[in-house]
């Protein structure tokens, strides 16, 4: 027997349409990065905003993480590993697309016996 929050993309989907909070996770030399970011998505595929003079990610491997929830019972989230690449630019931002190697995501009030 085990235990597992571990949920269907679906079932965290309105994380997808309207990210509560977001980030974007990579290594920066010798440390690790974790920087709030503007997440879209387009076909479960995220695409990060971040300013225009901000870090090259370019052919870097980044993880994105979208979550919601205030409490243990509530935390709900999903996680996108993969290799970013410049995408689009707008005024003093660039979009950052990821070409996706591994999704997560979880609902801790479903936690259940698998």
């Amino acid at each position: 027997m085990s235990v597992t929050r571990d949920v269907e993309l679906g079932a965290v989907r309105d994380l997808l349409v309207r990210p509560t909070r977001a980030s974007i996770t990579f290594l920066d030399g010798d440390t690790v990065a974790i920087v709030p970011a503007r997440v879209r998505f387009v076909d479960d595929r995220p695409l990060v905003r971040l300013p225009a003079d901000g870090p090259d990610l370019s052919g870097r491997e980044v993880v994105v993480l979208t979550d919601d929830g205030p409490w243990w019972f509530h935390l709900r989230g999903a996680s996108f590993r993969g290799t970013a690449a410049r995408d689009e630019e707008e005024p003093g931002f660039v979009w950052w697309a990821i070409a996706l190697r591994r999704t997560l995501s979880w609902d801790y009030g479903a936690v259940r016996e698998v």
